[in-house]
């Protein structure tokens, strides 16, 4: 037998396989219908009748009509006092695996308006998010099966462009599940109280419950400004967000995007938003973007290239929110910026970050030994060493400290490590410092 025969044969076999298997599925499907058909007949909830009785067109109108009833009454009931909630199937899953036939190409969207104007839209909105209680899933389910039965659904106009509207609220809502994937809890940002407050409530609950959000107009995070002096941890910040999120970090400084030809500033910018978007979701870290976001009115007219790079961010900012690139903005002076970049609906969150109290130099130094393997000891003496000095420099003093319990073949961090890496420290610091010039007559 040629290759070829052989080939086609198993595809003739695989193909009669497969019908036969299609013919068993319909005719399971078929008597799952007939059982339940027999069971709804059967069981006559109140019924006067026996078993044997026969049940008139209008009794057992009746009966389906208290069922119907029941189920609305259970589901509300239910709905009111839920405890917890659970991920629930969709109605098209539901449908085919316990083989309802009177809700037989029922799909979501219609599904949800059916709830809204049967029910109310609370119990429609906590269907569509997928977070609505079991029982409360099942009684909605039974009451338009039984629904059905005492009279056919109707879809009215209106409904039917209430129908068109949620489902575009739906395929938003899966774009964004896509890439915006829940978190692991609230974020945690040590020594820094009032900003770990900002992103739990302006990105992380977002992202938690962006079905929520998403139905309500807000389907991603907004772009901020976090302004404050050199060293003061606003980099540290977002990029410990990043790391909750699990998102990736794009980043663009004057350094990196800065040139002396005309347009090629530009470019690289939208170049970078062109990186972010391709790795999306992505936190796009604007380093002092006061350096070429200046204010356009202070500019003179020679100075066209600076113009050209501020159109240019704006209008990659139109589109980050849709491509799920987050703008976080870094600047030391916020009124320098141009107006355009900071008005709501663009950058309109701004958050002052000042440099670090004792309380919460204290919080980083305890969370960057947490990592490591360290005696206890308190930290507060060492937190006031490192008083008004960058966060970066606490960290760096717990890896100083890290080595120095390392050369001496030390099991853990001691205090006498950290003491010595931290006086090391600045001493280093000091020696950098330039010479302060005499001032006087000279003898």
């Amino acid at each position: 037998m040629k290759k070829q025969e052989l080939e086609q044969l198993v595809m003739d076999l695989a193909a009669q396989l497969k019908a036969r298997d299609q013919a068993h599925t319909r005719e399971i499907k078929a008597l799952n219908k007939t059982i339940r058909e027999l069971r709804k007949n059967r069981s006559r909830r109140g019924s006067p009748f026996d078993d044997d009785d026969e049940e008139t067109p209008k009794q057992r109108q009746k009966r389906l009509q208290r069922r119907v009833d029941d189920h609305h009454e259970n589901a509300l009931r239910l709905f009111k006092c839920r405890k917890n909630t659970e991920t629930t199937p969709s109605i098209e899953e539901f449908v085919e695996e316990n083989c309802i036939t009177n809700l037989d190409g029922m799909d979501e969207p219609t599904f949800i308006v059916l709830i809204r104007h049967h029910f109310n839209r609370e119990l429609a909105d906590a269907f569509a998010t997928h977070q609505m209680n079991r029982r409360v899933y099942h009684a909605i389910v039974h009451y338009f099966d039984d629904y059905v039965d005492v009279k056919p659904l109707e879809v009215t106009d209106e409904m039917k462009a209430e129908v068109e509207q949620v489902k575009q609220e739906v395929a938003a809502a899966a774009e964004a599940r896509k890439y915006l994937k829940p978190t692991a809890g609230a974020f945690r940002l040590r020594g820094r109280a009032e900003l770990e407050a900002f992103f739990n409530e302006q990105v992380v609950d977002i992202v938690n419950h962006n079905a929520d959000y998403a139905r309500l107009g807000v389907p991603f995070p907004k772009a901020f400004i976090l302004e404050g002096p050199p060293g003061c941890g606003k980099t540290f910040a977002v990029e410990r967000l990043a790391e909750h999120l699990k998102w990736n970090v794009v980043r663009i400084d004057s350094a990196g995007v800065g040139s002396s030809y005309i347009h090629e500033t530009a470019k690289k910018i939208q170049e970078k938003f062109e990186e972010a978007a391709k790795n999306a979701p992505t936190i796009l870290i604007i380093d002092e973007m006061d350096a070429f976001m200046p204010n356009r009115a202070g500019l003179r007219g020679d100075n066209t290239h600076s113009k050209e790079e501020v159109d240019s961010f704006l209008k990659c900012l139109q589109t980050a929110e849709e491509q799920h690139i987050l703008v976080a903005g870094m600047t030391n002076l916020i009124s320098t910026l141009d107006p355009a970049v900071m008005r709501t609906g663009r950058m309109g969150n701004h958050i002052k970050v000042d440099m670090p109290s004792l309380p919460e130099v204290e919080d980083v130094l305890a969370y960057a030994l947490e990592k490591r393997p360290h005696a206890e000891f308190k930290l507060t003496p060492y937190a006031r060493k490192l008083l008004d000095h960058p966060l970066s420099d606490v960290t760096h003093a717990v890896d100083e400290a890290a080595m120095c319990a390392a050369r001496a073949r030390h099991e853990q961090i001691d205090e006498a490590d950290l003491a010595q890496a931290i006086e090391r420290l600045l001493n280093r610091q000091g020696a950098q410092l330039p010479p302060q010039k005499p001032f006087g007559f000279a003898s």
